[in-house]
């Protein structure tokens, strides 16, 4: 999931990425500008998804004892 996000903030942000390049921005600069922001995405994106998860978890098992 991580993979596909990076690929796609990649092509969507491909011209902003390279106008920075043209303002000086070092290479690595660039980079680590986009591995912050996919870090952070990252960070964010995590306790929701475990959230989610448990409570999907929670709801199968709830519904399998019934059965």
């Amino acid at each position: 999931m991580v993979y596909n996000n990076a690929r796609i903030s990649l092509s969507e942000r491909a011209r902003e990425l390279a106008s920075l390049r043209v303002l000086g921005f070092a290479r690595g600069e660039v980079l680590r500008i986009l591995l912050l922001e996919l870090t952070l995405l990252t960070l964010i994106a995590q306790p929701p998804g475990w959230l989610m998860g448990y409570g999907l978890a929670w709801v199968m098992k709830t519904n399998l004892q019934e059965n």
